[in-house]
This record gives structure tokens, sequence and C-alpha cells, in this order.
């Protein structure tokens, strides 16, 4: 296995998960109002199983690029075999990964309205909180258009967005209590925005790898090709 996909595969996710767990703590340590029915028991044990999932997913994800690694010299009989390994190195693992990661942040979302900032941020407080999310947002847009994951996505985070939406009127939410919630919304609509609007300019979500290999002196990849 190549260094980069060792690093990316095995090294980094159980230190991405250390922030998350400690960012619990952070938000379980404040004073605990109660406006939604969620037990931080329950919450933990969800994130705890949506991290499991996500490592399901890498490692199929993992073993799919290692095996297409060793296709290289495939006969044209044996091509076939790119479509099984591009389902699990595309489709199938990325949904496992990105579709955990966009519901856990989620019960972040949920368990913070449970545990809102004492008094209200200040305004450079809001505006930077809404500019990192828009930033992730694109990130995360981009990472979903490269995983085949946009026709998925789009009813996925339209309902989400929708239930905040109704959350925020129904409990009568001070968005300036939740700074979670401020950062999460803004990177939820940049996300949902980035891919509608990439759908509707390319009809379709062509993957931008799959647009910089026309430019001479890149080679193509092979599940462009494949055909």
């Amino acid at each position: 296995m190549p260094l980069t996909d060792f690093l990316l595969g095995i090294v980094i996710p159980p230190l991405a998960l250390l922030p998350m767990f400690q960012l619990y703590r952070v938000i379980d340590r404040k004073p605990d109002i109660v406006l939604l029915p969620l037990e931080s028991d329950v919450l933990l044990f969800l994130l705890f199983f949506i991290a499991t999932i996500i490592s399901l997913g890498n490692g199929m994800h993992l073993a799919a690029v290692s095996i297409d690694r060793k296709t290289i010299d495939l006969t044209e009989e044996e091509k076939d075999l790119l479509h099984v390994i591009d389902f699990f190195h595309h489709s199938f693992s990325h949904a496992f990964i990105f579709i955990p990661i966009l519901i856990g942040t989620f019960l972040y979302l949920l368990f913070e309205i449970n545990h809102p900032e004492l008094n209200a941020l200040p305004n450079w407080q809001i505006y930077a909180l809404a500019f990192f999310g828009l930033v992730v947002g694109l990130v995360f847009g981009m990472a979903v258009i490269e995983g085949s994951g946009a026709v998925l996505f789009i009813p996925i985070l339209a309902i989400i967005l929708l239930v905040t939406v109704i959350l925020d009127k129904y409990l009568h939410l001070d968005l300036r209590r939740l700074p979670l919630m401020i950062f999460l919304g803004t990177s939820y609509m940049t996300h949902l925005l980035l891919l509608l609007v990439w759908g509707f300019h390319y009809r379709g979500w062509p993957e931008v790898i799959g647009e910089l290999v026309k430019i001479p002196g890149i080679p193509a990849r092979r599940r462009d090709n494949k055909k």
C-alpha cells in the first residue's frame, strides 16, 4: 500500500476522531436545558456506532484501492473486474464514509440544542463561524462529487436543512448561543448549493480529476477508459 493511502486511510481517521469526542465533552459540560429528549449517553453510543460504520467504509475503500493498483496488466476478458472494484472503491465505500459523517455532525447539532452557550456570541465570532462553515461546505461538497455521491447527498442534505429550520422555528432557538449550528448550518447550505449548481452547470456531476485528465501530459484514469 502506498504511504499516502496508508496515512489517509489508517493513520489520520482515528486521529480525526479525537477532536470530535473532545468536542462532545466540551458541549456536555455546559448546562443541560433539555429542549430535545436526547440523552447524552444515547448520543455517545450513536457516535461510536457511526465511527464504526465509517471505519468499515474506509476499510472497503482501502481494499478496493489496493486491488485496483494490482489490475494494471489485466487482459481484455478480465477487465470486467474493474467494474466490481470501481463499485466498492467509489459508490459503496464512499456512501459508508460520507453519509455517517453527515449524520454524525447532525447529531452534534441536536446535542448542542440541549447545551447552548450561556451568553450570546459577538458578531465577529458569528461571521467567523459562518466563513469557516462555508469553506468546509465547499471542501466536503467537492469530496462528495469526487466520490460519485451527489445524487444521494442532495436529498439527505435537503432533509437535514429542513429539519434544522423546523427545529429552529418550533423551539424558538437563539442561534447566537449555538455556535455549532451556525457552523454546520452554513456548511450544509454551501454543500447543497455547490452540488445543485455543479449538477445544473454540467448536467451531471463530473469529477474534478476527470476534467483534469483532458489536459495534455496528465494520464487518464483507467476507470474513465474501461468502457
